[in-house]
């Protein structure tokens, strides 16, 4: 499963300001614990996102344990418990924990993004693109949530629903640049070579500095046909 800088918090902000995934993983989890009515469970969330961040994920689990202790339905200790074990690899336990998770809390859109990565990793495809999609539903502006969803359509070797997937995901958020990055591999997997030119172009575009740095670059195919 994707670490915790992926998927903590909902969305962040780039050095210009513009809104993308898994950037601060203090955001949406950090604001729960500001409004938590119980001060020990605030404080052992605290404490096992600090750890979580820092790799002590077998830790941070243990935290988020205790907090299950006295308060079993707290959404917040199961997603990020389903989330520690998916990197554990104790799969079945974190899938058992997310769909937990996601019945207390039926729109929490994290949970169902979390869920649809553990069931990703032990081969429950279908049900992973459900929940992916279900998190979209929930929060259109979740970028990870398209992500993922696209990543796991383009393994199940299924581009032209990967774009689609991208197309929706920067209706939302027309400068998102790993969109734009991932909708041109997906084109040019089909072939379809002029628009994957366009997509990374826009890519480009919003990522001037990394290209003048060569950090990005088109695949080979692009280049050949745009020197056409």
């Amino acid at each position: 499963m994707p670490g915790i800088h992926v998927l903590l918090s909902c969305h962040g902000e780039d050095v210009n300001g513009q809104d993308k995934p898994g950037h601060d993983v203090t955001g949406a989890w950090a604001k729960m614990v500001v409004v938590m009515t119980n001060p020990l469970a605030a404080r052992l969330l605290q404490d096992g996102m600090d750890m979580h961040r820092r790799g002590a994920v077998a830790d941070a689990a243990a935290r988020y344990s205790q907090i299950l202790k006295f308060e079993p339905k707290n959404v917040d200790a199961l997603c990020l418990l389903g989330l520690a074990y998916g990197q554990l690899k104790r799969l079945p336990e974190a899938v058992d924990l997310l769909h937990e998770a996601v019945k207390v809390a039926p729109k929490h859109a994290p949970a169902h993004n979390f869920l649809g990565a553990a069931l990703k990793e032990i081969g429950r495809t279908e049900e992973a693109l459900a929940s992916f999609n279900r998190a979209i539903s929930h929060q259109r502006n979740l970028m990870d949530a398209y992500v993922n969803c696209a990543d796991l359509l383009m393994a199940l070797h299924r581009p032209g629903e990967a774009v689609a997937t991208y197309d929706r995901a920067l209706a939302v958020q027309p400068n998102f640049f790993q969109g734009w990055c991932n909708r041109g591999v997906a084109l040019e997997s089909m072939g379809r070579l002029e628009e994957a030119i366009a997509s990374y172009d826009r890519a480009l575009a919003l990522r001037a500095d990394l290209a003048a740095a060569h950090v990005i670059k088109p695949p080979s195919r692009v280049s050949i046909a745009r020197s056409r």
